[in-house]
């Protein structure tokens, strides 16, 4: 506790000289519905697209850069037995067309969904004369249509780089495979047979190429950079959380995500936890006009700079003073005002100390003492001494 005699006009609690922003900040914890995180997620993802073409395929990222999704092509070759001749599968301009998130526990699901239109894996034919390679035409319908496809993404949100990505991606792929030709319905052992096995090997041979290239997107530090970016300005969050502040941790709890961050001080009514006021000396005995002093003591939680005044039992206040003090402290300062009555009277008196500040909500707080009571008995000077 620090103590300083200081008139009136000029008190501080103590020194203000100004502190660094890192200084001043505060860690709170944030408690934000799941459902509004998924909410940010969706729009972080909304723009996110996947495009599988041939040998072009790639990510749409929430920033509008593309990432690169090495697929092979063609996705699968199915080769005749004892002949020259095999089919070449290759994706042929599929794309998600929606995406829908989701809360999962501690995790966000990203569903995308692709389109349902026309024939996603286009077939070519090709055989062997005299030596050559060339293309060959089909007797049947070979192309394949990709139904009910599905990516899914599972996420851990995380705090990244002050604002909120992920962590621990998982990626499923989904679809069913279906040759667009009705001999494929038949009945014949061999046809079908055939046809569910070209089915089967494409789905077996897309799937985990899908999988494994969307993870190793997803894991690259563009990609949750985007995210965040994304995250940070969504409506659901940023009410709530300033994009300014810096996101430290993201945990799981109940319903909510609580949200760890470093702010810089929140000025409001709380700022000052307490203000006292009392007289250094209860009874005083003194040829009057005397000097009265008060000890004022002040709790901060925050740095605050304000004004304030006394307010005394004549109905009188003091001159406007301003004051500081810092965050964490608690001092006290010594004031004084002038007290003034008859000789021989016996006065009992009180001051009331009202503090002012601005909060960084632009309001007005204040925080007013308790009442210090004291009595002053005025006794006559002495003959050609001096009144203080």
């Amino acid at each position: 506790m620090t103590r300083s005699t200081l008139l009136v006009a000029t008190m501080m609690f103590g020194n203000i000289s100004l502190l660094s922003s890192s200084a001043r900040a505060e860690t709170v914890n944030i408690p934000v519905p799941k459902a509004a995180v998924a909410t940010a997620f969706n729009a972080a993802f909304s723009s996110t697209k996947v495009h599988l073409h041939k040998d072009a395929n790639y990510i749409l990222m929430p920033n509008g850069s593309k990432k690169s999704i090495p697929l092979s092509n063609p996705i699968y070759t199915y080769k005749f037995s004892g002949i020259a001749r095999h089919i070449d599968y290759s994706l042929q301009d599929f794309n998600t067309q929606s995406i829908q998130a989701t809360v999962n526990g501690d995790r966000i699901n990203a569903d995308m969904y692709f389109e349902n239109q026309g024939e996603e894996i286009q077939a070519k034919c090709f055989r062997k004369l005299a030596g050559k390679w060339g293309e060959c035409s089909l007797d049947i319908e070979r192309d394949i249509h990709l139904d009910n496809t599905n990516l899914s993404i599972s996420l851990i949100p995380v705090a990244y780089n002050g604002s909120i990505s992920y962590a621990n991606p998982e990626v499923t792929f989904k679809t069913d495979v279906r040759i667009a030709n009705k001999l494929c319905k038949s009945v014949l052992p061999p046809i079908k047979q055939i046809c569910e096995g070209i089915e089967g090997a494409i789905a077996n041979k897309m799937t985990p190429q899908v999988e494994s290239q969307m993870k190793n997107a997803l894991n690259e530090s563009k990609m949750k950079q985007s995210v965040a970016d994304a995250v940070r300005n969504a409506p659901g969050i940023s009410n709530l959380i300033d994009p300014k502040w810096q996101i430290t941790k993201v945990t799981s709890q109940g319903s909510n995500f609580i949200i760890t961050v470093e702010r810089p001080d929140q000025i409001d009514g709380s700022s000052v936890q307490n203000l006292s006021l009392k007289p250094v000396q209860k009874e005083i005995v003194s040829a009057c006009p005397t000097t009265v002093k008060l000890d004022a003591t002040i709790d901060m939680k925050h740095t605050v700079t304000g004004t304030g005044f006394l307010s005394y039992e004549n109905g009188e206040k003091s001159n406007t003073f301003n004051w500081s003090a810092k965050k964490g402290q608690t001092v006290t300062s010594t004031v004084s005002r002038k007290f003034d009555s008859k000789p021989n009277s016996t006065n009992n008196g009180w001051a009331v100390m009202t503090v002012k500040w601005k909060g960084s909500d632009g309001k007005t707080y204040e925080a007013v003492s308790n009442k210090a009571t004291f009595s002053v008995k005025c006794t006559p000077a002495a003959p050609g001494g001096l009144k203080f």
